[in-house]
């Protein structure tokens, strides 16, 4: 501080809440993309697909556990574009997006 007297404290565990994508791939994507997504509580959530414009193009809902979580989407019948793949928990509190390309 000012004076410059200073004072060590131990280490703090910080507990983060929340839903994340951790990996998306193959990117670019042809028939189908696998996802992984980590959570710190289980839920309901909302996959969506959308294009650049906001239009939806795939959705469908899946179960998080807490930890990490595998999923794959099939895409073949989407046309070439960017993506957007937003999830939300079925509470609306928790979010996350990553944008992947249709080849």
């Amino acid at each position: 501080d000012l004076n410059g007297d200073f004072e060590y404290f131990g280490p703090v565990a910080v507990r983060l809440e929340g839903i994340d994508i951790i990996s998306l791939y193959p990117n670019p994507a042809a028939d189908h993309i696998a996802y992984s997504v980590v959570s710190s509580l289980e839920s309901t959530v909302t996959v969506t697909l959308e294009d650049m414009l906001g239009r939806k193009a795939v959705s469908e809902i899946n179960i998080l556990q807490a930890g990490e979580n595998k999923f794959s989407l099939d895409v073949s019948t989407l046309a070439q574009a960017v993506y957007t793949m937003l999830l939300v928990t079925e509470t609306g509190k928790y979010r996350a997006q990553k944008q992947f390309i249709i080849k």
